[in-house]
């Protein structure tokens, strides 16, 4: 059994992930910054950047890094994005069609380019946030 450091690197170069952990927790919170503010780009722009939250999620319940203490910070600093994020997401509409409560989500409310596409693609009605 490696470090926890050695272990993480490890993983990370198996499940081809470029970025490490407090890269992948900066992409994540600036992602759900900009939705907070009122995510201003298209869906196409949406998806890619959301992305992040899978990385995180296979590094999250990853076996071997759950038997490192250390990882426990790294768990809590996303749990507390996610807590963000989830308060940003409407009640009553979701896509089935995904993976990830996080990709599943839709905005309450964001800027034109989303707010268009979700009304055409979907048919749910959300806020326009200036």
């Amino acid at each position: 059994m490696g470090t926890y450091l050695e272990t993480r690197r490890k993983l990370l170069e198996q499940l081809d992930i470029s970025k490490d952990i407090p890269d992948l927790i900066a992409c994540w919170s600036e992602f759900v910054e900009e939705c907070e503010e009122g995510y201003s780009w298209d869906i196409s722009e949406y998806n890619n950047e959301i992305r992040v939250r899978n990385d995180l999620e296979k590094l999250l319940t990853n076996a071997e890094l759950l038997r490192f203490q250390e990882h426990q910070f790294f768990v809590n600093a996303v749990l507390e994005i996610d807590i963000r994020f989830r308060k940003l997401l409407h009640n009553h509409y979701q896509l089935l069609n995904k993976d990830g409560w996080w990709a599943r989500g839709v905005l309450k409310a964001a800027g034109k380019e989303y707010v268009e596409y979700v009304r055409k693609a979907y048919g749910f009605e959300i806020s326009l946030k200036e």
